[in-house]
């Protein structure tokens, strides 16, 4: 702030039209005015120096009035009298008629409403120079070149733009345009210091804040994570747009931790991130989703683990204690109190998680806070949320990844159960219970230690039981978990012997000995003895392949040819040519193809690949056997015209006439847009398995849920599961399933009447 001091023979002072006093005492004219390094504040300034001046007006007025009275001259427009005559005005000097509080606060409410209409942060950049036709010419032929990709031509008018005009309107964009080509072309070091630059020179904050964010961007994706945390603390937050703020945020969750340094930097910028997302309106930008970003879903699931990890006294941050108010502040004051509970400070602990529990009633961590409060022997603050008013229900699924879409059908299975996204509410007219199904969703990504925070972590928000995951590892890292901890956990998953990891798992799903013996079973009755094997050479494959060969043995039957193929492979007619090599090393007959049946343990998409191949080395005419991952309205009947007989086996069939299963499939694709998967399926049922289990207890505990699902018998869903054998595997009818024929896939009816 500088103050000047100006002698004048006379002063020109105008009052409240203008919103500014000036006085006069002996000549002089005192001004305030404010500097900033980057920019003027017009509005902002004149208002304060209106104030300002105005005070030392009456400071002075009281101390020397009447005395000096002549020395005060007060120029005004007819309009300006008018207003004045409340307050006194004759022959051009003003004579105070009123008390000394009431002009202060006269003069200090003036000053208030000149802020009235004004957005904070809102600047306007004073340029240097306008832009003539020629500046627009370049800049346009700059753009053209930009927006036609042609990157070179385009950088080489923007910095000939720069280089050749005084600042102006369109400096700032060339500025970003520079760096931003050099992004593109992965030019991190170059990108950084034109967003660096373009940021310390620019006399307009939005810039500025963009500047410094997209440098630090470069640095991150050149690996200089510590340079780029140095330079995210150049930003002034507020003059970020709210999907820059997602990006600044995920930079220093992720910059941390590629870096190593301090992880509660990280943690403050998780919860930040976690209120920006919970406080737009923006559904586009609740579904963001890109390069270095944390998405929704990614966020609300770290948060829990970091609820879970503990955390030492002397590492509670000192941003706790200022934190604001927002989405993610109650879990700032539940992890404080659950930390010095887990310190032993139980005073603190108590009062810390009793006022937690009065100011946020419905938190999802509450009933974790009452717990801790109990085994202090503390009483628990009640709360307008009693127990059992609704259904808490975790879901474990694969949301991201190469398996997303498996997690993603069984999810809108789940939802469908709880009334979800358009569909009738399945948990209401089938078991009767008017409770509401909270679903607290999480991706089960791919590492068993985050796997058991998780669960933890809905453990903690006292979930009536978990649904998945998918995968056998993390099912198992789950499961150890969940014995812990007593929580009732429903993975679903083929593998075998998961239900002996714990009484408090229940499988959700076809286990693949079970499955393979179906399938060899209904082989073997339609008369079928040998069997050729053929499988993708991974993990699924092999299970299967293995499971197949086993259980064949067991029925009496021979497994004569096997070969392994590449997914990959661009000619399956040369892997398949790898079972006809096998045939020979069993020295079978050569005529026909030397077994009765051929097993193909792979996806329904796959089977327009394997299946050309097969007929080209001239394995045709036998049924071909398949598993529940044929199951799937997309699989096309056409391409078994050469196989007759070909079958496979699941739990759930989207053709039944089962009443209870026309609805769901016709609600279902109505809501959906698609018709239900077996995992979908699989979801649905799993759902409405642990609203029985709540009917049959009458709890929603966890614990509860568990010993009903345990002695549940005669369980009604849409697939074939009835029930569990303790700590053995689930009770499932086998279906056996068809590919539809071709006929029907065009329209006709294949049994038409005589």
């Amino acid at each position: 702030m500088k103050i000047w001091f100006w002698k004048e023979e006379q002063c020109t002072c105008p009052f409240l039209m203008s919103l500014s006093v000036c006085v006069c005492p002996r000549g002089y004219l005192w001004e305030i005015k404010f500097l900033s390094r980057h920019r003027d504040f017009f509005l902002t300034q004149k208002a304060i120096s209106a104030m300002i001046c105005s005070f030392l007006s009456i400071l002075f007025l009281k101390k020397n009035w009447p005395k000096n009275k002549k020395n005060f001259i007060s120029i005004f427009s007819e309009k300006e009298k008018v207003m004045t005559k409340k307050i006194g005005y004759t022959n051009g000097v003003l004579f105070s008629k009123i008390s000394f509080p009431e002009i202060l606060v006269f003069l200090f409410l003036i000053f208030g409403l000149s802020f009235c209409g004004k957005e904070e942060g809102a600047v306007k950049a004073r340029y240097e120079s306008d832009v003539n036709a020629e500046m627009q010419l370049l800049f346009n032929r700059a753009e053209s070149a930009y927006n036609q990709k042609k990157y070179d031509q385009g950088l080489a008018s923007y910095q000939k733009y720069q280089a050749l005009y005084p600042y102006n309107r369109l400096t700032d964009e060339a500025g970003y345009k520079v760096g931003k080509i050099y992004f593109i072309e992965e030019k991190w070091s170059d990108a950084a210091v034109s967003f660096k630059q373009l940021a310390q020179k620019t006399k307009n904050s939005a810039y500025r804040a963009k500047g410094f964010l997209l440098a630090s961007y470069s640095l991150f994706k050149a690996g200089r994570y510590v340079e780029t945390l140095d330079l995210l603390k150049n930003i002034k937050v507020s003059d970020l747009p709210t999907k820059l703020k997602v990006r600044h945020y995920s930079l220093i969750v992720e910059a941390v931790r590629k870096s190593g340094q301090e992880r509660y930097n990280a943690d403050y910028a998780l919860l930040r991130l976690a209120d920006v997302y919970q406080e737009a309106g923006d559904q586009e930008l609740k579904e963001l989703e890109g390069a270095d970003l944390l998405s929704l879903a990614e966020v609300t699931q770290e948060l829990d683990v970091w609820i879970v990890r503990p955390m030492k006294m002397d590492e509670i941050p000192s941003w706790f204690k200022t934190y604001p108010q927002g989405f993610s502040k109650p879990y700032v004051e539940y992890k404080w109190g659950k930390t010095y509970f887990e310190a032993g400070q139980t005073e603190k602990a108590s009062k810390m998680l009793s006022r937690f529990i009065r100011a946020y009633p419905k938190h999802a961590y509450v009933p974790s806070a009452q717990k801790i409060l109990r085994e202090l022997n503390v009483s628990v603050p009640k709360t307008s949320m009693q127990t059992g008013d609704n259904i808490k229900l975790g879901v474990l699924l694969p949301l991201s990844g190469p398996s997303s879409e498996f997690g993603q059908a069984t999810l809108r299975g789940i939802k469908c159960a709880v009334g979800l996204e358009g569909c009738a509410n399945y948990v209401l007219s089938e078991t009767g219970l008017n409770m509401s199904v909270q679903l607290l969703v999480r991706d089960s990504g791919n590492d068993p230690l985050t796997m058991q925070n998780i669960v933890s972590a809905l453990a903690s928000q006292g979930v009536s039981a978990i649904i998945g995951p998918m995968a056998y590892t993390l099912a198992e890292a789950a499961a150890k978990q969940a014995k812990e901890l007593g929580v009732t956990l429903l993975p679903i998953t083929q593998k075998a012997d998961v239900m002996k990891l714990d009484d408090s798992i229940f499988q959700i799903g076809y286990p693949v000995d079970l499955q393979m013996k179906h399938l060899v079973t209904e082989a073997r009755q339609k008369g079928l003895k040998t069997f050729g094997i053929f499988y993708p050479s991974n993990a699924y494959g092999k299970a299967m392949s293995e499971s197949f060969a086993e259980e064949v043995k067991k029925q009496g039957g021979t497994v004569v040819a096997i070969a392994a193929y590449n997914s990959a492979a661009t000619n399956m007619a040369d892997e398949a040519r790898k079972l006809k090599s096998g045939m020979k090393r069993f020295s079978y007959s050569d005529t026909g193809t030397g077994f009765d049946a051929l097993f193909l343990p792979d996806s329904y998409a796959a089977l327009g690949r394997i299946i050309p191949g097969l007929q080209v080395v001239t394995i045709r005419g036998i049924p071909l056997l398949g598993t529940n991952a044929w199951n799937d309205p997309r699989l096309k009947g056409e391409l078994f015209v050469n196989y007759p007989g070909s079958f496979f086996v699941d739990l759930y069939d989207p053709q039944s006439k089962n009443a209870f299963n026309v609805r769901f499939v016709d609600d279902f694709t109505k809501a959906m847009g698609v018709g239900p998967s077996n995992l979908a399926a699989l979801g649905f049922d799993s759902a409405l398995l642990v609203a029985q289990a709540i009917k049959e207890s009458g709890y929603t505990k966890t614990g509860k849920v568990k010993e009903a699902l345990s002695s549940l018998a005669g369980f009604r869903g849409v697939t074939t599961l009835h029930s569990f054998q303790k700590l053995q595997n689930p009770v499932i009818n086998s279906i056996i399933l068809y590919p539809p024929s071709p006929q029907a896939e065009e329209g006709i009816d294949p049994n038409p009447p005589q």
